[in-house]
């Protein structure tokens, strides 16, 4: 059964690493930057972490499936709950963080 994904319009940048993506990230927020693959044990709970605390979040070695948990980040499918604006990630919902930012990095090194 055919189910039709919603298109994504996102802001991008082309990048020749992850060395600059890393230094562009820093050169916005001066918190540390988080680095998860989706292969790590702790994948979920990291990025639960950066939308909390409003850390940018840098996926590395993106194929071309991505894992459906992070949907809601991709679409950005916030609401609100109590007053405060959160985002369903997994079975939990996590309190979004307007300074969190996300970039997704695919493996190849040589796409630009």
């Amino acid at each position: 059964m055919y189910t039709p994904t919603p298109l994504v319009y996102m802001r991008t940048f082309t990048y020749r690493t992850h060395t600059h993506i890393r230094m562009h990230l820093k050169q916005e927020k001066d918190n540390s930057l988080d680095v998860v693959k989706l292969t790590d044990k702790d994948f979920l709970r990291s990025l639960e972490n950066a939308v909390r605390f409003g850390k940018p979040c840098l996926l590395e070695n993106v194929a071309e499936e991505l894992d459906p948990a992070l949907e809601p980040i991709l679409l950005r499918q916030t609401f609100k709950q109590a007053g405060s604006t959160v985002i369903k990630l997994g079975d939990s919902v996590v309190p979004y963080h307007d300074d969190f930012k996300y970039v997704a990095c695919t493996a190849c090194i040589y796409g630009y």
